[in-house]
């Protein structure tokens, strides 16, 4: 992850993060589980994917939402895909 990219976006994939799983700030960390620490289920979790999507101009392939378990690898993988 570029440092350009973590200083710029973290904020706002926490955000949507914050807003779509309907977590408080404090809550949330860096490797807080979603499902396990926030009761995410799937439905959520496909609306926290659409989110990323639209903001950040990426497809997320299906096969990647397993990687997508904290705030850190949610931060990785919109990384890696932003800088394609």
């Amino acid at each position: 992850m570029t440092t350009v990219f973590a200083a710029q976006q973290v904020n706002e994939i926490r955000k949507i993060i914050l807003e779509h799983l309907e977590v408080d700030a404090e809550e949330l960390t860096e490797h807080s589980k979603f499902k396990e620490d926030h009761e995410a289920d799937s439905l959520r979790m496909m609306d926290v994917v659409a989110a990323l999507e639209t903001r950040f101009n990426i497809e997320i392939d299906e096969a990647r939402l397993v990687q997508m378990v904290d705030l850190h690898s949610v931060c990785k993988l919109v990384a890696e895909l932003v800088d394609r």
